[in-house]
């Protein structure tokens, strides 16, 4: 008596002998490794970032001719190699050119921005200024109508005029 798998592999071919070689298609097709994550392959900063790891030393002209020919704006690719600069996976040679420092790309990290007023160091307390009485006006003329009335303007003069009437009452 035949063991059970070869028993029913038989019978399968017996039922179904036509698609025998459709499901050894189906079984190399489901065994293939899936990917199951997606790559990003066409954005500037990935790119840009390939171009200089493929060309070492590259002007910046050079990347900035690079990305209009290839349909890329060209401020950001020479910002995004400026930046990866800045965040350490390119350097700059001698002459200029930019170097990458790691084979692969990694996406840039943007640094949180901080909201808020910046703490200063707290301030010593200051002595409380002395206050000085100011000095008094001391007339040095004689106040006379005569010198008042030449003095004056109109609006003080009306002011001047209320100020007796109500003292004096009217």
């Amino acid at each position: 008596m035949p063991d059970i798998k070869t028993a029913l592999t038989q019978a399968l071919k017996e039922w179904e002998p036509e698609q025998e070689s459709n499901t050894e298609d189906k079984q190399m097709q489901t065994t293939a490794p899936k990917d199951t994550g997606f790559r990003i392959i066409n954005n500037v900063s990935r790119k840009s970032y390939e171009f200089v790891v493929a060309n070492p030393g590259v002007k910046p002209r050079d990347i900035t001719a690079w990305a209009k020919k290839n349909g890329f704006n060209p401020d950001s690719a020479y910002a995004i190699a400026s930046n990866s600069v800045r965040m350490g996976t390119m350097r700059r040679d001698a002459n200029g050119g930019f170097v990458a420092l790691a084979r692969e790309y990694s996406p840039i990290k943007a640094k949180s921005k901080k909201t808020g007023v910046i703490p200063s160091a707290p301030k010593a307390p200051q002595a409380p200024k002395p206050v000085l009485d100011e000095p008094k006006a001391v007339a040095t003329t004689k106040l006379t109508a005569k010198y008042i009335v030449d003095n004056i303007g109109i609006g003080e003069a009306k002011a001047l005029y209320l100020e007796l009437k109500q003292i004096f009452g009217a």
